[in-house]
């Protein structure tokens, strides 16, 4: 609790710059409702999982919680001590700064989303392994909401032009971004924590390590270049998909 109410208070201080005008302030609260244009279809989605995984409303409400307001400012603090990090050991220039998000993000941002949805997880062991993806996505989408409302708001801060080619760049991105890193990565790490026998080992490596693979891809400049941003789309698409259907085969009463 004491993680969420920090979290609470760090998002809301840093959600408006008292430098901002009133129509800077209006666009940005007008383009964050285009948010509802991925998160809309996310939650339906959700209620469906909800439903047919039998999952309590206060199990997806914990996951929102602490993907919202644990996982955000902790990766804020994270990337900012990392990316100090980086600094010391290499000189400061236009190569280091072109490639600090994929040197800290994906190092940051994937283990404290994956905490903040086992912190869920382990609080509900009950739970079986579907409801414990569902939670992982739920943690992820709160995460990415939070981290899309930050990259507007600092683009009303900069320009009122600005604001919503930001919000119409992050929505692009919305289908392949942090839930479905988050999935994945909390999945992997959860069976291997687990020795789980469910599924092979060199498997859920894998699930650990394709999504900081794939979004240290995106946050580098290599995401630029043509065509990358589909395939790089595709392939994170395939594997969701792949480990969606594996878990969403199994049995319910097998122990997870």
């Amino acid at each position: 609790m004491l993680l969420v109410f920090n979290g609470i208070e760090y998002e809301f201080l840093n959600l408006v710059s008292p430098k901002q005008t009133f129509y800077q302030s209006a666009a940005l609260i007008l383009s964050t409702s285009l948010l509802g244009i991925y998160l809309i279809p996310f939650s339906l989605a959700i209620a469906y999982l909800k439903r047919i995984y039998q999952i309590r409303i206060s199990t997806l409400l914990l996951a929102g919680l602490g993907g919202l307001y644990i996982s955000g400012f902790l990766a804020s603090f994270g990337n900012q001590v990392l990316e100090q990090f980086w600094i010391s050991l290499i000189k400061p220039n236009i190569a280091l700064e072109e490639w600090t998000g994929a040197l800290t993000g994906p190092f940051v941002e994937e283990p404290i989303k994956a905490f903040a949805a086992m912190l869920v997880i382990y609080l509900l062991p009950a739970i079986n392994l579907k409801q414990k993806l569902v939670i992982s996505l739920i943690s992820g989408m709160g995460f990415q909401l939070t981290e899309d409302i930050s990259y507007i708001a600092n683009a009303a801060d900069r320009s009122i032009n600005d604001i919503l080619p930001t919000t119409l760049a992050r929505i692009s991105s919305s289908p392949n971004s942090h839930w479905v890193y988050t999935g994945i990565f909390t999945m992997g790490v959860y069976l291997l924590i687990k020795k789980s026998q469910l599924f092979p080992r060199s498997l859920q490596i894998f699930w650990v390590v394709s999504p900081l693979a794939l979004h240290f891809i995106w946050n580098s400049p290599i995401s630029d270049l043509a065509g990358v941003a589909v395939i790089h789309g595709t392939i994170t698409t395939l594997i969701f998909i792949s480990l969606f259907k594996k878990i969403h085969a199994l049995d319910d009463s097998i122990a997870y």
